[in-house]
């Protein structure tokens, strides 16, 4: 996975919030039991990016009258997913500034700089917020609105209410003495948290506890440090809040380290086969922390000494974070120089006959379904064209996260996803190379039907009442589908090319614009947020 491969579509899950009934279009209300929010790009920490039937106004029926309600420039690219909590939406932006914007007018009720101490790529926020509750005694009710994410090396959080940041850790997996040593040879490699905070309340030891699970990358360079999954708490002290690291669980090695000690061990080892720049899925029913490695530039080496030499998929204990099971598609080193990153995210997702399954999109064109609690194989679908345009370098396939598209009773009744710049070396695959939105059947893994779209997109898709919402990144517009025949119902044009997820909520929809890449000029970097909404209540602002 190197730096170059990735055109800014890392986004990722969190923790679903409850709120009051929403408003709907025309006067109406949602269906109770409807959640109001969309906390966190996909929506919940299963990554489902899907709005049950009744929890929207947007239907096949009503999607043809959107229209744009507000755009709210950023001072770079938003590659980041909206989050939308009560009247407010939360995002970043590749310059470090984290806002957050009236939902209803989109006009700005706060910023917040962030400062970054080492290099990353592609910018400063490519994480999608959580913005959930947390314990605080001094506040009302005796818990704050939190929005937590990942910026250059950092985890950091900050009050909703106000932008005031209350702590932040850097998860740089160097040492004081390893970065000495790097600067004086002339040294300084990127360090990123990419990835996007999974907040979940999980039990430990019987009792629920709420925990930050996230991933850490180095972009294959070796001899940095180990990377993988964290879990922290994030607390309110007697002064001051902080994030305390539980355990981070080392992707190479499979070795868990324990405690703020963990966060630098081994530094200066490592393969860099372990990155995680995708973002953790959290299965509450198995107790489990889901998530897919980056690519390796050394399988050779390490796979000589032992350790993970190609991309995986894995599921941890969410206690211990000791690895469960793993799942390895590459036979052969000379795999793991296609650069098939697990960028993708992973979905956790129940299918109508009960069967509870794990399913991560590659950037080979397949996409995995694996039983969550052995990771033995359910189905794969490997319809989509890969983008293999050289060693070590791809640029097609899953980048963007699929959605589960669910029933009223949270079963799954298709994965729909859309990939990237198709690369075909055989006939078979030229024949068949498009830029396509898929819909599988979630316990065949057939594909249902197709979409083809104009040119390659970065961005995640959302389904919701029926209808599928894709941010096309080539077109610079938001592509709404029939999520049942693929048939397309309205295509509403962005300002600059989103690679974001579409968040749902009530009346409107909001997307991330924005995407950049060097070399690559039908990509700009026109970054900002757009509101689109149904006619009747979309000039008014939510209900907090």
């Amino acid at each position: 996975m190197l730096s170059k491969t990735r055109i800014a579509a890392v986004v990722a899950g969190a923790l679903v919030v409850g709120g009051p009934a929403a408003v709907a279009a025309h006067g109406g209300t949602t269906q109770p039991g409807c959640s109001t929010d969309w906390p966190a790009a996909w929506h919940d920490v299963g990554h489902s990016s899907s709005v049950l039937p009744g929890c929207t106004a947007i239907s096949k029926l009503t999607v043809g009258a959107l229209k744009p309600q507000w755009y709210a420039h950023a001072s770079n690219v938003v590659s980041a997913s909206p989050t939308v909590v009560g009247n407010t939406v939360y995002v970043g932006d590749w310059n470090g500034v984290f806002t957050a914007y009236d939902a209803g007018t989109g006009k700005v009720r706060w910023h917040h700089q962030i400062r970054v101490s080492s290099p990353d790529y592609p910018g400063d926020i490519v994480s999608t917020a959580s913005v959930v509750p947390f314990a605080d005694p001094s506040a009302p009710g005796g818990k704050r609105l939190v929005v937590v994410f990942g910026g250059g090396s950092s985890l950091w959080a900050l009050d909703a209410a106000t932008g005031r940041q209350l702590a932040s850790i850097d998860l740089d997996p160097r040492s004081a003495a390893t970065k000495a040593a790097e600067a004086a040879a002339g040294q300084n490699p990127q360090i990123d948290v990419e990835s996007s905070p999974a907040v979940a309340d999980v039990n430990v030891g019987g009792t629920t506890d709420r925990r930050i699970y996230v991933g850490i990358d180095v972009h294959d360079d070796r001899d940095v440090g180990r990377t993988g999954i964290i879990a922290l708490h994030l607390t309110r002290g007697a002064a001051s809040w902080s994030f305390d690291p539980i355990w981070k669980l080392d992707a190479e090695t499979g070795a868990v380290y324990q405690g703020v000690a963990g966060l630098t061990a081994n530094s200066g080892t490592g393969f860099g086969c372990g990155g995680v720049w995708s973002s953790p899925a959290v299965d509450v029913v198995k107790g489990l922390v889901v998530f897919g490695t980056a690519s390796c530039s050394n399988p050779e080496e390490a796979r000589a000494a032992g350790t993970n030499w190609s991309e995986r998929m894995v599921a941890a204990r969410v206690d211990s974070g000791q690895i469960v099971w793993a799942f390895r598609p590459a036979k052969q080193t000379a795999e793991a120089h296609l650069d098939d990153d697990f960028g993708a995210s992973p979905n956790v997702f129940t299918t109508t006959n009960g069967a509870r399954l794990i399913g991560e999109g590659r950037k080979s064109g397949c996409y995995y379904a694996r039983f969550a609690g052995t990771g033995g194989p359910s189905w794969t679908n490997c319809t989509a064209t890969p983008g293999h345009a050289g060693n070590d370098f791809a640029i097609g396939g899953f980048l963007g996260t699929t959605a589960v598209q669910t029933d009223a009773h949270g079963h799954a009744l298709r994965i729909i996803g859309a990939t990237a710049i198709p690369v075909p070396r055989t006939p078979q695959q030229a024949a068949r190379a498009t830029v396509a939105v898929r819909a599988m059947d979630p316990s065949t893994g057939a594909t249902l039907w197709t979409y083809r779209l104009a040119g390659p997109t970065y961005g995640s898709v959302t389904v919701a009442n029926g209808v599928v919402f894709v941010p096309d990144t080539t077109t610079a517009s938001l592509v709404a589908l029939d999520a049942g025949t693929g048939l397309p119902l309205k295509i509403l044009p962005v300002a600059g090319p989103p690679s974001s997820t579409p968040a749902v909520v009530g009346d409107s929809v909001y997307v991330s614009a924005g995407t950049s890449q060097d070399g690559i000029p039908v990509l700009d970097r026109t970054g900002g947020v757009y509101r689109f909404a149904l006619p009747g209540l979309a000039d008014s602002a939510r209900a907090p």
